[in-house]
């Protein structure tokens, strides 16, 4: 499981960068044209989780708020980029939400197949 909370630190920090690097290009097809006090927010958000997911990571047995959080958070991720992907998206974008959602499913369910393991202290949460 330690593994997998480092994985979706690294995947909250890689979107603080995209927000950073690209606001522009995403603001107008995501949302319209949001204010840039919702980017910041939304970077900072991002910036949190992954803190979090780092904490997570340290002890997953004794952090299980950590692992219940990404579970959550991984889970809204996946729903919100499918019908992003399919409905709204359209172009560069788009393929970035599309890798962003093939993560979010795919640490999703790694989070549920490890969540037993994460319960139970000196089993195969810990290293």
């Amino acid at each position: 499981m330690w593994f997998h909370l480092r994985f979706a630190a690294l995947v909250s920090i890689a979107w603080v960068v995209l927000i950073v690097l690209r606001p522009s290009a995403s603001a107008v097809e995501l949302l319209g044209l949001m204010p840039a006090a919702f980017w910041i927010g939304l970077a900072v958000v991002h910036a949190g989780l992954a803190a979090l997911f780092w904490w997570g990571s340290l002890d997953p047995p004794r952090r299980l708020v950590a692992v219940f959080v990404g579970l959550a958070v991984f889970a809204v991720r996946s729903a919100l980029g499918i019908y992003l992907v399919l409905y709204v998206m359209r172009g560069g974008p788009a393929m970035i939400l599309l890798v962003e959602m093939v993560l979010s499913l795919g640490l999703c369910s790694a989070f549920v197949n490890g969540l037993p393991g994460a319960v139970r202290p000196g089993g195969a949460a810990t290293r």
